[in-house]
C-alpha cells in the first residue's frame, strides 16, 4: 500500500499549494491586504507532468484561483474555480455549472486547510540560504521539511523582498511540484463578488464523495491479505500497487475537477 499513500500524499500536497484554505492565519504567507497574481504548477513524476495554470485573487482571508488543466484523456482544457471563504473551500466548473465543496473545519485527511496549517508551521523554521533572481524579481532562498500525514516533504521557496514565495519547489520521493509565480499585484481593489459563487452552480459534498472512493479501493476482507502480502513481496508487488494507486488518484482528481 505505499504506493497508494504515496499518489494520496502527492495529492494533498498539490491541493494545498494551489487552493490555500480560508483563514487569515493559514495565510499568515501572504503580506498583503489583497493581491492578484499568475502561477503555473509542474507536477512531476515516473508519468506525464501534469501542468496547471492559475490566476489567483485575495483579498482579507478570502481567496479565489481561477485554474486551467489539461485532460490527458480528451486533450481539453478545463476551466475551473476554486472560492476558500470563511465557511467552505468551493471548487466547480465554469462552463459545467457543476462542483464541489467542503466544510472549513471539516476533519477528513481531504482538507487543503489542515495540510495549509501545517505548512504555515513548517515555514516558520525555514534557514536562508541564498540570492537569486527568478521570474524577473530577485528573491531570498529558504529551505526547510515539512510532514503531513507522516509523509516528509523538502521544499525550497524564492521570496520576495516581502517574504511572499515567487518559486516554490517541493520533493516527496519521485515527485517534485514546481509552482512559479509571476504578474503579482499587491494591495489593489477587488469586488467581494470575486470570493461568492456563482448562484447557478450545483454541488455536490466532496467529503462523501472522497470516503467514498476510498472505501471502494478496499476490498471487504482482504486487509489481512494485504498486510501479509506486503510483509512477504517485494518490488513485483509494489508495481501491481502503484498502478491501482494511480488509477484511484485519476479517478479522485477527475472527479474533483468535473471532469
Amino acid at each position: 500500500m505505499k504506493k497508494i499513500f504515496c499518489f494520496v500524499i502527492s495529492f494533498l500536497f498539490v491541493l494545498t499549494v494551489i487552493f490555500a484554505a480560508g483563514s487569515d492565519s493559514l495565510f499568515s504567507h501572504i503580506p498583503y491586504k489583497s493581491a492578484q497574481w499568475k502561477s503555473k504548477t509542474i507536477v512531476s513524476g515516473k508519468d506525464k507532468p501534469m501542468v496547471i495554470e492559475q490566476t489567483v485573487f485575495y483579498k482579507s482571508g478570502k481567496m479565489r484561483t481561477e485554474a486551467k488543466m489539461k485532460n490527458s484523456s480528451t486533450g481539453q482544457i478545463q476551466d475551473t474555480v476554486t472560492i476558500v471563504d470563511n465557511k467552505f473551500i468551493y471548487s466547480y466548473d465554469k462552463n459545467k455549472k457543476q462542483g464541489t465543496k467542503m466544510s472549513v473545519g471539516s476533519e477528513g485527511h481531504m482538507n487543503p486547510e489542515k495540510q495549509n496549517i501545517e505548512m504555515s508551521k513548517c515555514r516558520k523554521n525555514a534557514t536562508k540560504k541564498g540570492n537569486e533572481k527568478v521570474n524577473g524579481v530577485q528573491c531570498t532562498i529558504y529551505e526547510y521539511t515539512c510532514t503531513i500525514n507522516n509523509a516528509k516533504f523538502a521544499i525550497t521557496e524564492w521570496r520576495n523582498k516581502d517574504g511572499y514565495p515567487i518559486r516554490t519547489v517541493s520533493k516527496y520521493q519521485d515527485i517534485v511540484t514546481t509552482v512559479d509565480t509571476y504578474e503579482l499585484k499587491t494591495n489593489i481593489s477587488l469586488s467581494d463578488d470575486l470570493f461568492k459563487p456563482e448562484s447557478d452552480v450545483k454541488f455536490m459534498d466532496m467529503e462523501k464523495m472522497m470516503d467514498e472512493s476510498i472505501k471502494k479501493s478496499v476490498i471487504p476482507g482482504q486487509k489481512s491479505k494485504i498486510k501479509s502480502d506486503e510483509d512477504e513481496k517485494d518490488d513485483s508487488s509494489n508495481e501491481d500497487e502503484g498502478m491501482d494507486a494511480g488509477e484511484m488518484m485519476k479517478d479522485m482528481m477527475k472527479k474533483y475537477m468535473n471532469k
